[in-house]
């Protein structure tokens, strides 16, 4: 489904802000998968125009997640891979409250995204080296582990010339970024074409328009890495509009 921002401002103004920012903490729920949960809420905000008001959200689910992950939350059918939403969810909000990236919160979400990809209940043997890939050099880029991406890419696929000619995949747009990284010569427009290109096939329909924010979040990170510092962390995730084509951009963004 393509995202509707009409659609989703008006949910916002019947309930979801009102849900959102009365959230409160329950000693009987997994409060670190609400936290989870209220950062993709404060995202979905941001791409309609709600923004200011968020900030004690935030900080609340910030305090919830390191809460679950200090006391190890179990939710799930799966230890490793609520972890890695845990540590995943509390990255992207450190960074949504700073503007700037804690290579260490990303790290440790990398680590359980790695543990989680030899978990047979969360990816089969053809998802692991697709989906569970995706999201492992995600994290290893914002974690500044780009021989970590390097070597996990080409355990599955080798080592690759890869075109920038094309619509890439996440995992090759992140395995051309770590070769750049690590010495490669690729050309730094070509790449960044590369990067808007592969939000172009991903963003409006399968990330955004399907729910899924914190991946969407993650990717523009990475594709705006090179400027991600220079503009508030709601701008950047505004940003989105410029590469969903079938989206338009509301006045009340």
């Amino acid at each position: 489904m393509i995202f509707n921002p009409l659609l989703m401002r008006k949910n916002f103004d019947d309930w979801m802000l009102e849900a959102t920012l009365n959230a409160v903490f329950e000693n009987n729920r997994p409060m670190g998968n609400i936290a989870g949960h209220l950062v993709s809420d404060v995202l979905q905000a941001w791409l309609v125009g709600i923004g200011d008001e968020l900030h004690s959200v935030i900080d609340r689910a910030l305090i919830w997640l390191q809460k679950a992950i200090v006391e190890d939350e179990d939710f799930g059918t799966s230890r490793d891979f609520h972890r890695l939403t845990l540590h995943w969810s509390a990255a992207l909000a450190l960074w949504m409250r700073d503007g700037q990236l804690d290579v260490a919160s990303w790290s440790k979400a990398r680590k359980f995204c790695g543990l989680s990809m030899t978990d047979s209940d969360v990816y089969s043997k053809s998802q692991i080296s697709r989906d569970g890939l995706d999201d492992f050099m995600a994290l290893c880029i914002l974690a500044g582990e780009y021989d970590l991406a390097r070597a996990e890419f080409e355990k599955y696929y080798g080592a690759k010339q890869i075109s920038l000619e094309r619509v890439l995949r996440p995992r090759e747009f992140a395995y051309v970024l770590c070769l750049r990284k690590t010495g490669s010569n690729n050309d730094r427009d070509m790449l960044m074409d590369a990067g808007r290109n592969l939000l172009k096939a991903n963003l409006e329909e399968h990330w955004i328009g399907a729910g899924q924010y914190r991946r969407a979040a993650t990717w523009l990170l990475i594709a705006h890495l090179e400027d991600c510092c220079n503009c508030l962390p709601r701008e950047l995730i505004c940003k989105a509009y410029d590469d969903m084509p079938n989206v338009v951009r509301p006045v009340f963004v």
